[in-house]
């Protein structure tokens, strides 16, 4: 029976040396159809749009091309709404149905606004890479605002407040009736 059930792989950090990271940062240039941002970073590219008025989709690939793609996991990803774009020596604004999505293009910082408040911001830098392709989202925001999902099947689906770390392993072994999911 050992040899035919699937055992989680769970990550170590004996032995292991200082993570060096490094940032993703410098919008080096954009493209804008009316409905979605597409772009290239100093390292990677990025694809930004409004699914409706409260949810955006904002995908960074340090490694290649984003795959924007709908997806299952944000309903009604079919069709993007449509708005305008702004630009100036520092950043692009994007505005869409009262909503504005700040871009500082040197740094690669989002700030996101709906009617004027602040709904989140990305720390600096914003999106980060390691040598092992773990990539990283720093981000601020206002105590009150949702965080869901995170692929964790456990507790509360709005994990805001949470210090969670995600990691995806794939299992040599096949899943059997013996396998327990979560």
């Amino acid at each position: 029976m050992l040899e035919t059930t699937s055992y989680a792989i769970l990550p170590s950090k004996v032995n292991q040396k200082a993570e060096v990271r490094h940032a993703v940062t410098s919008v080096l240039s954009y493209e804008w159809d009316g409905r979605v941002l597409t772009g290239t970073l100093s390292k990677g590219t990025f694809c930004i749009y409004f699914i409706n008025d409260k949810t955006l989709r904002f995908i960074v690939n340090p490694f290649g091309e984003v795959d924007a793609a709908p997806s299952i996991a944000a309903v009604g990803d079919h069709e993007c709404m449509s708005g305008t774009l702004e630009e100036n020596d520092h950043s692009l604004h994007l505005q869409i149905n009262g909503n504005e999505v700040m871009i500082e293009k040197e740094t690669f910082r989002l700030s996101v606004k709906r009617k004027g408040e602040v709904l989140f911001q990305t720390e600096s830098p914003s999106v980060a890479y390691n040598l092992e392709k773990h990539i990283y989202f720093s981000v601020k925001k206002s105590p009150q605002s949702p965080i869901y999902g995170l692929g964790e099947k456990s507790g509360f689906i709005n994990k805001n407040g949470s210090k969670i770390s995600n990691w995806n392993t794939d299992v040599y072994a096949p899943h059997n009736k013996d396998t327990v999911e979560l």
